[in-house]
């Protein structure tokens, strides 16, 4: 008859000696740096091109910020093209009174600087 003994997992030759606390950070320290390596590249890439991400990044912000009035002329029957180029006007024409403002307060006290 055949004695089995358990062995204690510490007891065995061939046992992983690396902890598996260990296993699960180094996996998750890899994943982060994979990561941190893929926005580093963003970020290069996004400094190169800087002449044209930012124009373009600004231009999705403004988009993003007039679909409430465009959708809000869509639900009051108005065509998909007339609410954008409406939103569009305003937002330019909102832009463009701010701009004016600012620089006749800057012309105005010009004289005090």
């Amino acid at each position: 008859m055949e004695k089995t003994q358990r062995e204690h997992p510490d007891d065995v030759a061939d046992a992983d000696p690396v902890p598996r606390g260990l296993r699960i950070g180094a996996a998750y320290t890899w994943r982060l740096l994979v990561i941190a390596a893929a926005l580093a590249v963003v970020a290069a890439v996004a400094r190169l091109l800087a002449e044209i991400v930012v124009p373009f990044l600004v231009g999705v912000i403004l988009s993003a910020l007039l679909v409430p009035l465009a959708a809000l002329l869509q639900r009051h029957h108005w065509p998909k093209w007339l609410a954008i180029l409406v939103t569009w006007i305003i937002a330019l024409g909102v832009i463009g009174g701010l701009a004016l403002l600012v620089t006749e307060q800057v012309l105005s006290q010009l004289p005090r600087l």
